[in-house]
């Protein structure tokens, strides 16, 4: 009797153990996507970055095209610094799907070509949800609404934060949508905003 009573207690404990598996799998994948600002996600990028190089400065920041959406936060974002001797350049990728390591570091790549000049972080004052809020109210709502086929995924969509002299950090906004009159063509508007301050510095293409 204690024999087949431990054997059918083993036997429970494994169908116990079975039926969890699945429900474990399902509990995984109905963790909710963390969307982050860029200034939220900017820590963790430099805190990877000043390992990478103490005297790391960031001189790129880009919100992903097929993640981002308009209330200007999103789970991925690609921060680009440059070493303390200006030699190398290195990625840091946010991904906040990544809870145990959401930071993946890519070396020595190229210098993207808004990068003219280091961002100066104390004077980053302007986050990307209020981006949004400043493009769409300098002509970006009028544009869409004369693009209804406008896809904020599409890859040659650009959300940047860059710097340069001139201007100091500022945000490039550009927005790519097929033209209204079905032509293949695409019509494009773009948005240059100070990061310091929120002013428009430059916008290029009609609303």
């Amino acid at each position: 009797m204690k024999a087949g009573a431990s054997c059918t207690f083993a036997l429970m404990c494994t169908l116990i153990a079975a039926s969890l598996v699945p429900q474990r799998a399902q509990a995984v994948k109905a963790w909710p996507t963390v969307r982050v600002s860029a200034l939220e996600a900017c820590p963790a990028a430099m805190r990877r970055a000043y390992e990478w190089d103490h005297d790391a400065c960031l001189i790129f920041v880009t919100g992903r095209p097929f993640d981002l959406r308009f209330d200007g936060r999103s789970s991925r974002w690609g921060f680009r610094c440059v070493s303390g001797d200006g030699a190398h350049i290195a990625g840091f990728d946010v991904n906040m799907a990544h809870y145990a390591s959401p930071v993946r570091i890519r070396k020595n790549i190229k210098r993207p070509a808004t990068c003219l000049d280091v961002v100066n972080r104390a004077a980053w004052k302007i986050d990307s949800p209020e981006v949004w809020k400043i493009a769409r109210r300098n002509g970006l709502d009028v544009w869409l609404a004369k693009h209804p086929s406008f896809d904020l995924s599409y890859s040659g969509n650009k959300f940047e934060l860059a710097a340069n002299k001139h201007d100091g950090p500022y945000w490039l906004v550009s927005c790519s949508a097929k033209a209204a009159t079905g032509r293949r063509k695409r019509e494009r508007i773009v948005f240059g905003i100070s990061a310091a301050n929120g002013r428009l510095l430059f916008r290029l293409g009609s609303p």
